[in-house]
């Protein structure tokens, strides 16, 4: 008899035992942001407006004037391109409570509804070491598209055509194209293109925007002629088009331009439009300390929005919440002298940028750059190890193999004081910015 009453509590002992374990995994799923099969359902029932929400915000940490106009698909993003290797460096990210979450998940819930990353093609030297920068191929292209894919956020696939950074007067041709002439780098073109977006299709991304190179101005693929440079533009747009059509997807093309202080935008505009080059979007960078007067922004996006029928979007842009560094790596922005007139160094001043850029490009979108590029760690002794370990600075020793321009030095990053989370990995409340923008919000006094 007493043996079956002991039989009989191990067995109710076992049972709560496995309750237990159920529950700490089923709340270790919530708080990583994986989609676990009791909340499936729930994820492809999401809300795709990310908590969207046109009723003013009162006891908010940043106050925010309303913009007219906005849609509820205006494009809300975010670059990540980084965040693989800041999180294989031991950077983690806390929601606004001081949670730690999926930083995808973060993002969603703050009201971002697009994800952008950038494509190298091969960011490695000869013994496979990394050009630093956030190890950007396109396996690391497939990750965030996975990633993102689970709070159905969509993508903007930035395809560089290089294998590190790309930007006006510096279009480096991929070192495996360097011999080619002409039409076969055309063909390369076409195939590449079409490589990258169905490898990321087949990872289940949601591909959204479709960027062709960046900052195409002078240069493109190692061509400076003009008409070269829209011929390769087109060949890379047609086989981003054709594969639009074979998915029935909704992808849109982007074309990009940088410099729109030299207030010459639309003469891009009219090369595209001379060559029959087929886009959707003409997007530009803009970054408030460099780049000219916001009025002088929209007047030359309007002028390309009505004199091509273009949507027009702004595809990088950020601004500093603080003037400190955290990395040990000199930031790009790090006195008083060099910022804009009304904005300071505050989360109130970059929310207040954030929503000023909105409002330049109110028909489209916005995409904030390097959003979660933060410092790897509180030792700047021993940062550099770890940058260049994982790939987690600006650039590595290596990248000057592939780039004469650049010395063989490895550096972190030089807009830590522009993200969108802090130096811990917390978000910022300007994040907000961007959901605010439909309602107004006003801050506690």
């Amino acid at each position: 008899m007493r043996k079956n009453i002991f039989v009989k509590l191990f067995s109710i002992l076992c049972i709560f035992v496995v309750l237990a374990v159920v529950l700490k995994y089923q709340l270790r799923d919530q708080d990583d942001g994986v989609i676990s099969s009791s909340n499936v359902a729930s994820e492809k029932n999401v809300d795709m407006s990310n908590g969207i929400s046109n009723a003013l915000v009162d006891h908010a940490d940043i106050t925010i004037k309303k913009v007219d106009g906005m849609s509820s698909d205006f494009i809300r993003g975010l670059d990540l391109s980084e965040v693989i290797a800041q999180e294989k460096s031991g950077v983690r990210y806390f929601d606004q409570n001081g949670m730690e979450k999926d930083i995808f998940r973060i993002v969603s819930e703050s009201g971002i509804n697009c994800i952008k990353v950038r494509v190298w093609k091969d960011p490695y030297d000869k013994k496979h070491r990394s050009y630093g920068g956030g190890n950007c191929d396109l396996d690391n292209a497939v990750t965030i598209a996975k990633r993102s894919s689970r709070y159905g956020l969509k993508l903007m696939v930035m395809i560089a055509y290089s294998d590190f950074y790309t930007s006006d007067g510096l279009q480096r041709v991929p070192k495996s194209w360097e011999k080619m002439d002409f039409k076969t780098k055309e063909k390369a073109v076409a195939a590449y293109t079409t490589q990258v977006l169905e490898k990321i299709q087949k990872a289940g991304g949601l591909i959204g925007l479709i960027q062709i190179g960046n900052e195409t101005n002078e240069q493109f693929i190692g061509e400076k002629s003009p008409k070269r440079i829209a011929k390769l533009l087109k060949t890379a747009s047609n086989a981003a088009d054709e594969f639009t059509k074979k998915h029935h997807s909704k992808a849109k093309i982007v074309m990009d331009f940088a410099n729109p202080e030299d207030q010459n935008l639309s003469e891009y505009a009219e090369l595209l439009h001379e060559n029959d080059v087929p886009y959707d979007i003409f997007a530009t960078t803009y970054y408030a300390c460099w780049n000219g007067t916001l009025k002088n922004l929209t007047r030359q996006l309007k002028e390309i929005s009505e004199g091509y029928d273009k949507e027009v979007m702004v595809a990088e842009t950020s601004y500093p919440y603080t003037l400190l560094d955290s990395d040990g790596m000199p930031n790009s922005i790090d006195n008083k002298d060099v910022l804009v007139k009304g904005y300071a160094a505050s989360p109130q001043g970059q929310g207040k940028m954030i929503r000023d850029v909105i409002d330049a490009v109110v028909k489209c979108g916005n995409v904030y750059a390097d959003a979660a590029w933060i410092t790897v760690g509180n030792d700047y002794n021993t940062n550099p190890a770890i940058w260049e370990q994982f790939g987690s600075g600006w650039k590595s020793q290596y990248a000057a193999s592939y780039d004469k321009s650049i010395e063989a030095v490895t550096e972190g990053s030089d807009v830590d004081n522009e993200a969108l989370f802090d130096r811990r990995g917390k978000v910022l409340p300007t994040i907000n910015a961007f959901a605010y923008a439909y309602s107004g919000s006003v801050k506690d006094k």
